[in-house]
């Protein structure tokens, strides 16, 4: 059975983002080729999500791209290559963020 993985800060916002175009769909690629191929699971912890979204453009931008970068974020949590460590309560907590 292959282990567990964690990602890095960097491979999550490098997904959520899709910037720069080349090292995301290599990281993209090898990663769905680990999940797909080799039955990896690739969690990203509380410790990765809260770090990453300062570095995604929400931080420093309008109210709509703050959505952009929530939705780019929960699609990514929930593409099956990237799973929450903590489970739904981390979809919950974004799609509250919705109202």
């Amino acid at each position: 059975m292959t282990p567990p993985y964690r990602i890095d800060t960097s491979v999550l916002v490098r997904l959520v983002t899709g910037d720069p175009e080349d090292p995301y769909m290599l990281a993209r690629e090898r990663l769905t080729r680990l999940v797909i191929h080799q039955g990896a699971v690739l969690f990203a912890s509380n410790r990765v999500e809260s770090p990453a979204r300062p570095k995604l453009p929400s931080s420093t931008t309008t109210a709509s791209t703050r959505a952009e970068a929530r939705d780019g974020l929960r699609d990514v949590l929930r593409s099956g290559v990237v799973a929450p460590l903590t489970g739904s309560a981390v979809l919950d907590a974004l799609a509250a963020t919705l109202r």
